[in-house]
């Protein structure tokens, strides 16, 4: 069975850090400990700190929380998200609930976005289990001007980069 690559998680910044030079972390999947909890979950530990266990990528400025969640068939979890922050899923496998009061599954290939509850993300995997991966940061509140792999808050800004570039 062939491998089926990875994924890159891009962090935008604050205005007051956007022109720092940038900072690539490549972690390869040996280097991602895995967590087994108590009631049926393995995640894998990339960004954050789960039972103890930290993940490979750290000193990130936006203090996000990237998580590979790996749920078997019908297993139920629970994961809190800091007051404050945002969290979103991208279902990479099977199915499942991602909020009680949902009435459709979220199949592989969807992503969910949850606000600022400062609770928790309910996920009920479906009988054929469920893997997704969890992200969770601060939101900045700042406008954004957007141009290939390049974040800032206005067209000018954004012009500046590419010529610097």
């Amino acid at each position: 069975m062939a491998g089926w690559g990875g994924f890159q998680l891009w962090v935008n910044l604050p205005r007051k850090h956007k022109m720092m030079d940038p900072r690539y972390q490549e972690i390869k999947a040996g280097e991602i400990p895995t967590v087994a909890l108590p009631g049926g979950a393995s995640i894998r530990v990339i960004c954050g700190t789960i039972a103890g266990v930290s993940g490979p990528v750290r000193d990130i400025m936006a203090g996000p929380e990237y998580l590979d969640i790996s749920l078997g068939p019908s297993i139920q979890f629970s994961h809190p998200v800091r007051p404050g922050y945002m969290a979103a899923v991208y279902v990479i496998h099977g199915s499942g609930r991602f909020d009680p009061h949902q009435g459709e599954e979220m199949e592989n290939g969807t992503i969910g976005l949850f606000g600022e509850s400062g609770d928790v993300v309910d996920v009920r995997a479906s009988k054929s289990g469920v893997r997704f991966l969890f992200f969770s940061g601060k939101p900045l509140r700042e406008p954004i001007a957007w141009g290939g792999p390049i974040v800032m808050n206005t067209q000018e800004e954004l012009q500046q980069a590419f010529d610097e570039y």
